[in-house]
């Protein structure tokens, strides 16, 4: 009995001993294991597993966060703004004026990510089958993405601005997109001048803004115009300088993509940056002047006929307001309801019905001093929801041929049904890519239609629409009202984030261009 006792106490002595050499931890693992400790090493061998787990977890975690964020940004590259220095205005960039201007380093572009180089496979893709089935080596092929601009000819009248790469080598191919205005020193200190839809109060009506050419040889001709309905371009400063302002909406033709091109994209594809230039020398001046139009006032009736951008011409009131109680900016004016419809051959039909339904009636009591206002646009160019059960969505492509052939098809239309009304056809206007900003919309519904719907909206295909319908109205000896060149200077005078809709006191100034008072 004494020599089993003693051997117990030698034991648990023995034991106490291991347990307190051990980590709290591991303690209580072997006591709950009844151990001596011989699984020791087992265990941290496993810890240490457990911990490389979670490590890698974390990582992948991180990776999958980073890539989701930028595949759901409102653009595909982002490049990012140098830190300015303590002589530099907040959000500007110190310039030096030389011979020519260069942008110090606007944008640094982000290296190519995998997202990158599919977006401008599948543009040089359909690049291809739209000029040569034949063809293996597509203009755009290995374009750099814009990341810095250098402007020569300053002092001419047209200045030559040339895209740079993210080293600063110039480009050799076109198909950038950009919105470029000069603002008069005068006019930036002058406060009855400022935006009417900004959000920013230190911004100002431009006094000009530059017409662009691509000269598809990674130079741009720019050639500056005065904005309408602005009292300033008259009282410039003395010192003849004022800030040039330059978005860069496009890079590598991907502006001039058509549906349904861009179906699995998760934006338009747009950079969407803005640069700046303090105390540039004005350019020379081109000064606008108001385009011939037709006298409205002359007709007892002025049918307005088509959707949003024919409705807001004469009101400001929204679709809500039925056609009685409405406000017109004049008399003889009247918008019943919007056709919401881009025009196809497959969309003709409803385009008739709707036109006899709504106004035939209207046509008939005004017989003979009556007038036809119609055109489509916005819609042509909106994606909605189901494109693919849509009726035009699907026909368009790049050249707009399908469209081209309904609007002459529904005019040929209204002149058989009604041969004594005067039709008039409202020609496209700009449409401003780079007012739009998706990723500020709250509601995450709304965000996702915005970016589907405007993922074709673009400077290149709105000019390819304007320009085909401007000829078919030539050839149908259809008199056109063109707004294109005001509205592509007053970018400043549309809704604030939309791009497609002008305010409406705009709509008004513009409506007396049809209405001269003598």
């Amino acid at each position: 009995m004494n020599t089993s006792s003693e051997e117990k106490t030698i034991r648990q002595r023995q034991h106490q001993h291991q347990c307190q050499s051990i980590p709290h931890d591991e303690k209580v693992d072997i006591e709950l294991r009844g151990g001596d400790g011989r699984g020791i090493k087992k265990k941290k061998r496993n810890g240490f597993v457990f911990l490389a787990f979670v490590i890698v977890i974390i990582m992948m975690s991180l990776l999958y966060a980073f890539a989701y964020n930028i595949i759901n940004k409102d653009y595909i590259w982002e490049p990012s703004i140098p830190t300015t220095s303590s002589n530099q205005r907040d959000g500007q960039q110190e310039q030096i004026v030389v011979s020519s201007l260069l942008v110090s380093n606007p944008m640094q572009q982000l290296n190519f990510t995998l997202l990158e180089m599919t977006l401008l496979s599948e543009m040089n893709v359909q690049k291809e089958k739209n000029t040569n089935a034949n063809s293996t080596d597509s203009p755009f092929q290995n374009c750099s993405a814009t990341s810095n601009v250098e402007i020569s000819n300053v002092g001419s009248t047209s200045w030559i601005l040339h895209s740079l790469t993210q080293n600063d080598a110039k480009k050799t191919v076109g198909g950038d997109e950009f919105y470029i205005t000069y603002t008069d020193n005068n006019a930036i200190n002058t406060n009855s001048n400022k935006y009417t839809n900004s959000t920013d109060d230190n911004e100002r009506i431009p006094t000009a803004v530059a017409f662009i050419t691509d000269l598809n040889d990674g130079t741009y001709e720019l050639n500056f115009k005065t904005t309408p309905f602005n009292d300033h371009p008259s009282n410039l400063s003395v010192t003849g300088t004022g800030l040039l302002v330059i978005n860069l909406v496009f890079t590598c033709g991907i502006g001039s993509i058509p549906y349904p091109v861009k179906t699995n994209w998760t934006s338009s594809g747009k950079s969407n940056k803005k640069f700046t230039i303090e105390n540039v020398p004005q350019p020379q001046l081109q000064y606008f002047t108001q385009p011939i139009l037709p006298n409205l006032s002359k007709y007892k009736k002025v049918i307005f006929f088509g959707d949003s951008v024919i409705r807001d011409m004469i009101s400001g009131d929204g679709e809500s307001v039925p056609a009685a109680r409405k406000k017109y900016f004049k008399p003889n004016v009247l918008f019943r309801k919007s056709v919401r419809s881009r025009i196809s051959l497959d969309t003709v039909n409803h385009f008739q019905n709707h036109l006899l339904k709504k106004h035939g009636l209207d046509v008939v009591q005004n017989h003979g001093n009556v007038s036809l206002v119609m055109g489509s646009s916005v819609w042509d160019l909106y994606i909605p929801k189901n494109a693919e059960d849509t009726p035009g969505c699907l026909a368009q492509g790049s050249d707009f041929n399908n469209h081209i052939l309904a609007c002459r098809t529904i005019i040929e239309f209204v002149r058989k049904t009604f041969p004594y009304l005067k039709i008039y056809w409202k020609l496209p206007s700009a449409m401003h890519q780079h007012l739009i900003k998706c990723a500020d919309v709250e509601d995450p519904r709304f965000r996702d239609w915005c970016k589907r719907s405007t993922k074709y909206m673009s400077s290149s295909r709105v000019e390819i629409l304007y320009r085909k319908q401007k000829a078919l109205m030539q050839e149908l000896n259809v008199t056109y009202l063109d707004l294109y060149e005001a509205s592509h200077l007053s970018a400043h005078n549309y809704l604030s984030k939309d791009g497609r809709h002008t305010l409406a006191s705009w709509n008004r100034d513009v409506l007396e261009w049809f209405y001269p008072a003598n």
